[in-house]
């Protein structure tokens, strides 16, 4: 998590349980009513970024799953397993651009991309830890409305990806329109008043 945006929640009230915000001041971060929209800090994800010109024929032959049809408007889920077919991670894949995105927990991250980093070998594959941006959630009746205010716009499908103003929101359910959001900590922090209203 970068320090701005854990420094920023924290002065809004964030109380913090780990690197996890455990609550707002005496809110409760829970899903209390089914007329409540939360919102709430992923921060135990990481983002992983996978760039160069065989990033996507070196991912699919690394993950579970099929990656060459995941384009900028949708995301995936998909695993990767070591050579006896053990599970050692699950990923969210998305597209940036020519890019992949790899959303994971960010406390085995670091220790997938070395593993996946000896098999990069001669392809033009570059792999890193995004580190300039956060993720958060939202959900509940109001949650469209928050990310629309947000980026302009929606995707209305789930695993459905919207990308604008540099920041990305992947739907999450049909039923509750949970939301994904990913973008720079400076831009929450600006959008902070929508964001929580």
């Amino acid at each position: 998590m970068s320090d701005s945006w854990h420094s920023f929640l924290r002065r809004q009230g964030a109380v913090f349980e780990g690197a996890s915000v455990r609550r707002f001041g005496n809110e409760a971060s829970a899903y209390l009513d089914p007329n409540d929209t939360v919102f709430s800090p992923v921060n135990w994800m990481g983002i992983a970024r996978i760039s160069g010109t065989d990033a996507a024929d070196f991912l699919q032959a690394q993950l579970t799953g099929d990656v060459r049809d995941i384009d900028r408007q949708i995301s995936k889920i998909s695993g990767y397993c070591n050579p006896k077919g053990r599970l050692l991670a699950i990923f969210r894949v998305l597209r940036d651009e020519d890019d992949f995105l790899l959303l994971s927990d960010s406390g085995i991250l670091p220790g997938i991309l070395q593993r996946l980093q000896m098999y990069v070998l001669r392809k033009k594959v570059d792999l890193s830890i995004e580190i300039a941006r956060v993720a958060i959630s939202l959900v509940g009746p109001g949650a469209n409305h928050i990310v629309t205010e947000l980026l302009g716009g929606t995707a209305e499908v789930t695993n459905e990806v919207f990308c604008k103003r540099g920041m990305c929101s992947i739907t999450l359910g049909d039923r509750e329109k949970g939301y994904l959001v990913i973008a720079p900590p400076e831009q929450l922090i600006k959008s902070w008043t929508v964001i929580r209203s």
